[in-house]
């Protein structure tokens, strides 16, 4: 996973934005089902996530490579 955040520019210098990029490595991945487990994920399974969002924008994206 490879994070890019942009922070305030003043105090408290808070995460703003925060995008999570995976990559992922498997044989036969589903588009389909790789959407839907990050989507449980990050929107309601990943506590982390779900607290940090009411002040930050939270964002994802993956890549799927042939294991």
């Amino acid at each position: 996973m490879k994070l890019t955040t942009e922070r305030a520019e003043t105090p408290p210098t808070v995460f703003t934005k925060v995008h999570m990029h995976l990559n992922l490595y498997g044989e036969d991945l589903s588009v389909k089902m790789v959407e839907r487990a990050l989507q449980l994920t990050f929107e309601k399974h990943c506590s982390v996530s779900i607290m940090i969002r009411s002040d930050t924008e939270v964002t994802w994206g993956y890549t799927i490579h042939d294991a």
